[in-house]
């Protein structure tokens, strides 16, 4: 019960984190205060040669001059000594800003292509001196295989709405694709980690670790690079591979959890091919249109993650956070993959939906795994503690045995009192009512005598109808003690059946206030009841 407690309770928190996740995307390429009097937006449909977002032809050049006519009254009122022009997601991999004949700005390799751009943010200022009657506002743009404004228009704007709009891309884009890379390499050194262990080898793991690794190299095509050490093309084949082996090495963890193939041969016939695909892509128009194709099995394979995982919903409690992660991804999946086949940017398109997924996951499967082996330990705890008591008490009346006895005296050396008592008619008892009357007069005798004792005190069955009590108290108490009990017993009337017994106990009590070995204990406090039987019985003696 409280495993399932638990479990929903991280279900609940890990749904949380998936919708802050799909927030963040969602935040990232979202800004309302772009708007008013100190705004000004150009679409790219506005720019000769079309500066949209497009797929670039076979025979088109990479580089490309876009070109748009601004006039001095149409530009916004920011009562500032220079305009702010920032673009946002330009599909680029190099590119240059003329205002006026003017360069002004350049961003990533235009000379060779060599850089990543397209999530990126850049500024570029134009003092009031430059501006004209009529403007020219000139974007030179090296792209390799998509080109065009992906999501945003470009804005003119003051210095600070620029700089806010700057802050709030850089936190949702780029700082949290940080944070959540610093979450996933924390997953992989705790998973390891773990896995290095001798108590807690679970395949599982080690595979998680490693789909982290390959999701966090294709995260990196969600940051900006200036400068690649490595060719474009190379760079963007390598990224797709990683991301289609983080998803084959999920599948790996999955078998290995649940012994099921059925997401290693989707994953694996996916990773195939995209490898195949690059090793054959010419150049990366053709791998991009490959790809976008190519996303279906990705989609397939979180599907049969989900086919697996709802199959084995009810045996494992790690399904349910399984489901949660990729119920989430498949239909994101399904929506980015229509969007790019049809040609349309999804702006949600973030790698923190994915590090979301993935980077947490293995988190909460460790703590569900420690919380689970944790209640298994408390449980066999319980049942140890159950099997000493089972040894230690006597099986009728539920008092300590004679065993248990010896134990307690053993540990207890001086400054106690101790009790022996008996039944001064228990043969009678068995002789009238056989041993069944007999047995339900000594439970009944128990039973009592723990309402005259304190959570200290020890009752023992030494023997036959012979208890043992020892109490932690001057000899006095004791003696109030037992003569309470006595008198109790003395007046009780015992039903069993239909029938009614009544019965007596003598009692001898001793105070051991030196170091006294077991049998010379038990030796005075069977004196001590002797005494009370020699005096007539039915009395407490010391």
């Amino acid at each position: 019960m409280i495993v399932e407690r638990n479990t929903n309770i991280i279900i609940k928190v890990y749904g949380v984190i998936l919708i802050i996740g799909m927030l963040i995307a969602f935040q990232g390429s979202n800004f309302p205060f772009m708007k008013g009097n100190d705004v000004m937006t150009l679409s790219g449909d506005a720019f000769s040669g079309d500066l949209s977002r497009s797929i670039m032809a076979y025979n088109e050049a990479p580089k490309q001059t876009y070109s748009v006519t601004l006039l001095r009254d149409a530009l916004p009122e920011i009562g500032e000594d220079a305009y702010n022009i920032v673009i946002f997601r330009l599909a680029s991999n190099g590119y240059n800003v003329i205002f006026n004949g003017q360069y002004v700005g350049g961003f990533g390799d235009y000379a060779s292509g060599r850089s990543n751009l397209w999530n990126g943010i850049y500024r570029v200022i134009i003092p009031r001196d430059l501006i004209k009657e009529v403007n020219t506002l000139t974007i030179e743009n090296n792209s390799l295989y998509m080109t065009g404004l992906t999501s945003h228009p470009i804005y003119i704007t003051s210095t600070e709405k620029a700089t806010r709009m700057i802050m709030h891309s850089n936190w949702l884009n780029h700082n949290m694709v940080m944070i959540s890379l610093g979450v996933g390499l924390l997953s992989i050194v705790f998973l390891f980690a773990l896995y290095g262990t001798a108590i807690r080898q679970h395949p599982i793991y080690l595979y998680l670790s490693v789909a982290i690794f390959f999701l966090g190299v294709y995260s990196i095509d969600y940051s900006t690079s200036e400068y690649l050490m490595i060719s474009y093309v190379t760079y963007k084949k390598l990224i797709m591979i990683a991301f289609w082996a983080g998803t084959f090495f999920v599948s790996l963890g999955l078998q290995s959890m649940f012994d099921r193939s059925l997401p290693v041969v989707v994953s694996g016939i996916g990773l195939a091919g995209i490898i195949i695909m690059a090793a054959l892509s010419p150049d990366l128009i053709a791998f991009k249109k490959m790809y976008s194709v190519w996303y279906i099995s990705q989609v397939m394979t979180v599907l049969s993650w989900l086919v697996v995982i709802i199959k084995n919903i009810h045996e494992r409690i790690e399904s349910q956070v399984f489901l949660s992660g990729f119920g989430i991804l498949f239909i994101y999946g399904i929506v980015n993959m229509v969007m790019d086949m049809t040609g349309i940017f999804f702006s949600m398109n973030s790698i923190v939906i994915y590090l979301s997924v993935f980077s947490i996951m293995p988190l909460l499967m460790v703590y569900m795994d420690f919380n689970k082996n944790r209640q298994e330990l408390q449980s066999e705890m319980r049942l140890k503690e159950a099997a000493y008591e089972k040894a230690i008490r006597d099986a009728l009346t539920g008092a300590y045995n004679k065993r248990h006895l010896s134990t307690v005296l053993g540990e207890r050396k001086t400054n106690f009192s101790i009790a022996m008592f008996d039944l001064d008619n228990f043969k009678e008892v068995n002789d009238n009512y056989g041993h069944q009357g007999g047995d339900r007069v000594l439970h009944f005798i128990v039973d009592m005598l723990m309402n005259f004792l304190r959570s200290g005190d020890m009752i023992f069955r030494y023997g036959g109808d012979e208890f043992i009590v020892i109490m932690e108290c001057a000899p006095e108490i004791m003696r109030q003690r037992m003569e309470a009990f006595r008198h109790f017993v003395e007046h009780a009337e015992i039903n069993y059946g239909m029938l009614t017994i009544k019965t007596t106990v003598s009692v001898g009590i001793y105070y051991v206030d030196e170091v006294m070995s077991r049998q010379e204990v038990l030796d005075a406090v069977d004196q001590a009841l002797y005494r009370a039987k020699n005096n007539g019985k039915n009395r407490v003696c010391a």
